[in-house]
């Protein structure tokens, strides 16, 4: 990713990050790390915050609403099988 890509781009990188689903650097297709490198180079370190570390929490917060959301609608799951059951499903 170059600084000419275009929002597009970028957006699109992002959406595969927060997506992966927890994905090792072993999973990863080749050239993902590459682009994975670029993106970081998108965001810039701000008030102590590294720019990989600024990256990884819009990651998390996305698993975080996407599973508030499904255990606001299955409450009864979420109960049946416990939290941690819950999270990993």
């Amino acid at each position: 990713m170059t600084r000419t890509d275009s929002l597009l781009d970028v957006q699109c990188d992002l959406a595969r990050r927060v997506t992966r689903l927890g994905r090792g650097d072993a999973e990863r297709a080749p050239g993902e790390t590459d682009r994975e490198s670029a993106l970081r180079e998108r965001f810039r370190s701000d008030r102590g915050i590294a720019a990989a570390d600024r990256l990884a929490i819009y990651e998390h917060a996305y698993f975080a609403r996407i599973h508030d959301a499904l255990k606001g609608d299955h409450g009864a799951l979420h109960a049946a099988i416990g939290s941690d059951a819950f999270h990993d499903l």
